[in-house]
């Protein structure tokens, strides 16, 4: 299976990402309101980019069994963003480097990340809600598929090992890398403005 494969060979950077992610303050409950904002605005960045250069790279076909439509967390970090009072315009990721997307495979292998944080991030939710300086608030993203999420990651794993062949694998892995890698890029950057 694709979705194992690739689970495997991305855990390394994966694991990078988290540290970057304050996973470890998140489940320790010590998240401060200035972390959690960091938070937001990482992933704000991350998917305006990553959802405008994936999602709608994607062959038609693809973004409609997907509902792509339906994916596009961006607006729930706007919301997010809005509660918390921040803007993104002292934030300039633009010498970051972007992986090139060239073939589905890739672009697979960057929705799996994407995907996979929508995953990660129905568990994330509910320890920040158990967290007191961040109770007041709503927390868009992290709920943004609510109850669909195991339907929606169940639908994007029967994509992802129906398209990608043995031989393109390779691509999806290295993408994913590169993904998880530019995420970290994100989240380094901020972190670098506001920690």
């Amino acid at each position: 299976m694709i979705a194992l494969h690739l689970k495997d060979k991305t855990a390394g950077r994966h694991k990078q990402l988290e540290k970057e992610m304050y996973v470890d303050e998140i489940f320790n409950r010590s998240l401060t309101l200035q972390q959690y904002k960091n938070l937001i605005l990482i992933n704000y960045l991350a998917h305006t980019i990553l959802e405008n250069k994936v999602y709608d790279a994607l062959p038609e076909t693809l973004q409609n069994e997907l509902a792509i439509a339906s994916r596009k967390k961006v607006t729930a970090l706007q919301n997010d963003m809005r509660h918390l009072e921040l803007d993104t315009s002292l934030i300039d990721i633009n010498d970051i480097s972007l992986p090139d997307f060239s073939d589905t495979a890739g672009l697979l292998g960057a929705m799996y990340v994407v995907e996979g944080s929508s995953l990660g991030g129905h568990v994330i939710a509910k320890q920040l809600k158990q967290i007191p300086a961040l109770q007041h608030l709503n927390f868009f993203y992290y709920t943004f598929y609510g109850e669909e999420i195991s339907a929606k990651w169940k639908a994007f794993l029967k994509v992802l090992n129906r398209e990608i062949s043995a031989a393109a694998n390779e691509a999806s892995i290295q993408k994913a890398n590169e993904t998880f890698d530019f995420i970290a890029a994100v989240a380094r950057k901020v972190k670098g403005l506001y920690n």
